[in-house]
């Protein structure tokens, strides 16, 4: 054993008994007998270097601790001398990505099914604790480019929420539809998200809920014209082509489900993958959600409004409306933020959705819609959900998917 190995082991032993002598739960002797890996003392500037990689897969008691780092002051000085010690400024013990043995439950879509419910009312519920909100899984699982993802990161900012809801006998629930893939940019990035999820949660077991392809289509096109986009059904759905693409188009291929699940199920494994049809929610609201909390392992809620809808769509007349001056009432990135935006005009506009002119009866504009939908979309998604009823044993003809 080096001279620097005898120093580090010495060090996490002293640090150990006195974690021991604070009370803390410390696993027992086999977390210290992982790989060792030992960090650039030499380096200059500040940050974090990872000292010791110490894992314990079957450490005793509610918590274990999988990771020591050692965090030196942002900004600090380093002399010869200190480098030479190896003594940091700062030392931190990091949670392993999931304290809790009842493992998080991570809903990652799809869009326009049924998420704002859940997270209003069932996530809400007793059994379920959301320790993060929409902004921050945003920001540290979703927005990060390939190169500024940091996993040590992601680990520090999920950690101590998941330890909370561990102290509290409640399962973490990370839900977010953008955790499949941004549906504008075709869900170019689902495959990165997947491992992000799997480098912060551990072993999470995870939510999918689907939703027929042509009725999914239709919603994510109201949500489109709601927030400023200006192209008509069939360039929505078939994009133009140019010679040139700055970021990742609108695909129909983000809503071929079963190449999604089959990652999932490779990723986490068969029984840490449920499958969802929104469809249900609407037929047999209760059976949806004892399905999740089974999944979940909590207690299925008494008082679940089964029947309320969260997040619906203005009328359609309305938004065919307002897919004409988009580009003086809104400025966004799907109408390239518009330079004919006229300021004050977005609360004209809000005001005149709730006019009885947009009434529609006959759902006209959503037939004209749906029609537009099925005749580039065909059956093409057919196979796929073929894949995803064999794989699942949810006979999702039954519930008007195209098989």
């Amino acid at each position: 054993m080096t001279a620097r190995a005898l120093f580090v082991a010495t060090f996490v032993v002293c640090l150990t008994g006195a974690a021991t002598a604070l009370g803390l739960e410390v696993a027992d002797a086999p977390c210290l007998s992982g790989p060792v890996q030992f960090g650039n003392w030499g380096a200059s500037g500040s940050g974090s270097e990872q000292l010791a990689e110490l894992t314990a897969p079957d450490a005793p008691g509610p918590l274990k601790w999988s990771w020591l780092h050692v965090r030196r002051d942002a900004g600090a000085h380093h002399s010869r001398s200190a480098r030479a010690q190896g003594l940091p400024a700062r030392v931190r013990l990091v949670p392993a990505p999931n304290p809790n043995p009842r493992r998080p439950l991570v809903h990652v879509g799809y869009p326009r099914a049924a998420s704002r419910w859940l997270q209003k009312h069932l996530f809400a519920s007793a059994g379920f604790v959301q320790p993060f909100h929409s902004t921050e899984i945003v920001s540290n699982l979703i927005a990060p480019g390939q190169l500024a993802f940091d996993a040590e990161e992601a680990r520090l900012w999920a950690g101590s929420a998941l330890g909370e809801a561990a102290a509290t006998d409640r399962v973490a629930v990370i839900s977010s539809e953008m955790l499949c893939g941004r549906v504008f940019a075709g869900g170019w990035s689902a495959k990165e998200l997947a491992a992000r999820i799997a480098t912060t949660f551990g072993e999470p077991r995870v939510l999918i809920v689907v939703r027929e392809q042509g009725a999914a289509l239709l919603s994510v096109y109201k949500m489109y014209l709601q927030a400023g986009g200006g192209l008509t059904i069939d360039e929505f759905i078939d994009p133009p082509r140019t010679g040139k693409t700055v970021v990742p188009p609108f695909s129909l291929d983000h809503f071929r489900y079963w190449p999604l699940v089959a990652h999932y199920t490779a990723t986490f494994g068969s029984d840490s993958v449920l499958v969802v049809p929104f469809e249900q929610l609407m037929t047999d609201g209760r059976g949806f959600a004892r399905r999740i909390t089974q999944f979940a392992g909590v207690a299925l809620p008494d008082d679940l409004p089964l029947t309320l809808v969260e997040n619906g769509s203005p009328p359609s007349r309305f938004l065919a409306f307002r897919r004409r001056i988009n580009p003086l009432a809104t400025r966004h990135a799907l109408n390239g933020y518009s330079p004919l935006y006229v300021p004050g005009a977005e609360r004209l506009l809000a005001l005149a959705e709730g006019l009885p002119v947009w009434d529609d009866p006959l759902h006209r504009v959503d037939t004209r819609w749906r029609a537009a939908i099925d005749g580039h979309v065909g059956d093409m998604f057919a196979d796929d959900n073929r894949a995803l009823s064999r794989a699942t044993g949810i006979d999702l003809g039954r519930h008007g998917y195209r098989v």
